[in-house]
């Protein structure tokens, strides 16, 4: 009993270190992105996160900002065209629905609304936290009026602000900076 005990913690630590890695693999990848995406005088200001894959010969690239959903392609390489060249932008308030799905070592996350659907080919743990960092910023926008003040009772305005923060949509500082503010309406 021992034995295998001692097997299932050197596992469990060797897919704790797995997963540390692929996380700094992502976060130096997804630096190099953002400085080609300002290099294309793309405006990152507001970004909460972002992927980039390279599919059917095309840089491709996620962004999600608070109010929207952005689908960058850079078109083909290597063709004069740029085939498939373009950007596609969906406010988030006319997001119907966002799901996954596994494809071979990938993950695709689909996001559809008014009856059109961007696909977007991701990495297995990055996908899964696109889909929720979007239904998050959707749940928080649907709460927004339009004068810019927010309806509803602050005590549960702070829960759905804590579970943006636990989510990774917002940092320590907006999330201190946001509950003071509400606490002070209580």
């Amino acid at each position: 009993m021992g034995l295998f005990k001692k097997d299932e913690v050197q596992l469990a630590q060797k897919k704790e270190a797995f997963d540390v890695k692929r996380q700094e693999f992502a976060a130096k990848k997804h630096e190099k992105a953002k400085t080609q995406l300002l290099k294309r005088g793309i405006d990152l200001d507001g970004l909460v996160m972002l992927d980039d894959s390279f599919d059917d010969g095309a840089y491709e690239y996620l962004l999600i900002f608070p109010d929207r959903v952005e689908h960058v392609n850079t078109g083909k390489v290597g063709t004069i065209t740029k085939k498939g060249k373009g950007s596609e932008v969906i406010p988030m308030s006319r997001i119907s629905a966002v799901q996954t799905r596994k494809k071979m070592i990938f993950e695709i996350i689909e996001i559809s609304a008014s009856g059109s659907t961007i696909e977007f080919k991701s990495s297995p743990g990055i996908a899964s936290t696109l889909k929720e960092t979007i239904l998050n910023l959707m749940a928080g926008s649907s709460h927004v009026a339009t004068a810019g003040t927010t309806i509803g009772d602050p005590t549960e305005q702070l829960v759905r602000l804590a579970d943006l923060h636990k989510a990774g949509v917002l940092t320590d500082q907006e999330f201190a900076d946001k509950k003071a503010e509400l606490l002070k309406r209580i």
